[in-house]
């Protein structure tokens, strides 16, 4: 393996497919605290 003076960085194309609906996720924002936790959903989820 060859040293170099330079560093280069890559940033990998990807696509990620967001299948939640506008709907449901409205939902979850609108939710108290106590309900997320009942359901199980965390704070950073949303």
């Amino acid at each position: 393996m060859e040293k170099k003076k330079e560093l280069e960085l890559v940033i990998p194309k990807m696509k990620i497919n967001r299948n939640d609906n506008l709907e449901l996720r409205e939902k979850i924002l609108k939710m108290i605290s106590k309900e997320r936790e009942m359901l199980g959903i965390n704070k950073s989820t949303f």
